[in-house]
């Protein structure tokens, strides 16, 4: 089947898409009540990625052995990566601040293929009512290039959803530091953002911004902004985080 094949049989298939979204409405709900993979610190807002592949929405189900081989690779939300664990739903990787009791982002790799990863504090690193949208938006996309990449690994095959959402960020300012903007406040309480579909592996982050274009503009226009600064004239993203 072509790429086109498999875009148009995604969109077709009602009952696919409706399952991504009670998917997405159930784990958000299970992450605003920290109750997650495992409870985080209870900072009151949370950055979350869900990538989706459709073919999870099947039988297959990932060993034992491949979620084993793919734990080390699954990367948190500019956190240092800590240990993995297994639980009920398939392995997750956490990472902790020796100052805070709890940990503070977790990335789980579902039995299904499906991957969850939540931040709890990567949007109060400035001040406790500041956003640094450009970090958040580096951050997305090289995660979920990250994510990819373990999905291959596992042999999932796009078509893949990718579904990002800021939770609990009614009243935050946005800030642009590197050209000294503010934006907002932030009217929502919960930005669940558009999710997107890949149809192909991407061959860089910038590919997966490309692919996120929607999602990323409508964060920006969720503080009042027309959309992402980080796309120049031609359409290519440029990481305004590079490392």
């Amino acid at each position: 089947m072509s790429v086109s094949e498999i875009r148009s049989a995604f969109i077709a298939n009602n009952a696919v898409r409706e399952q991504i979204r009670n998917f997405r409405i159930e784990r958000l709900a299970a992450i605003k009540l920290n109750e997650g993979a495992i409870p985080l610190l209870d900072s009151g807002v949370q950055l979350v990625l869900h990538v989706i592949p459709v073919s999870s929405f099947g039988d297959h189900i990932l060993s034992t052995d491949v979620l084993d081989s793919q734990k080390f690779n699954l990367r948190n939300f500019n956190a240092t990566n800590g240990d993995c664990r297994f639980n009920l739903d398939g392995v997750y990787r956490f990472a902790q601040w020796q100052t805070f009791e709890l940990p503070i982002a977790y990335t789980q790799l579902f039995r299904n293929g499906r991957i969850e990863s939540v931040n709890a504090a990567m949007m109060r690193l400035n001040t406790d009512s500041d956003i640094a949208i450009s970090v958040v938006e580096s951050e997305l996309c090289k995660r979920a290039f990250n994510f990819i990449a373990v999905l291959r690994n596992c042999g999932i095959a796009p078509p893949i959803i990718l579904a990002p959402a800021l939770l609990g960020v009614k009243g935050r300012v946005v800030i642009e530091a590197a050209h000294g903007m503010r934006f907002g406040p932030i009217q929502k309480n919960d930005l669940v953002l558009p999710e997107t579909l890949l149809e192909t592996y991407p061959t860089n982050v910038a590919d997966v911004a490309k692919i996120m274009r929607s999602a990323l503009d409508a964060m920006w226009n969720a503080a009042g902004h027309i959309g992402s600064k980080h796309f120049n004239t031609t359409g290519d993203w440029i990481d305004p985080v590079p490392r």
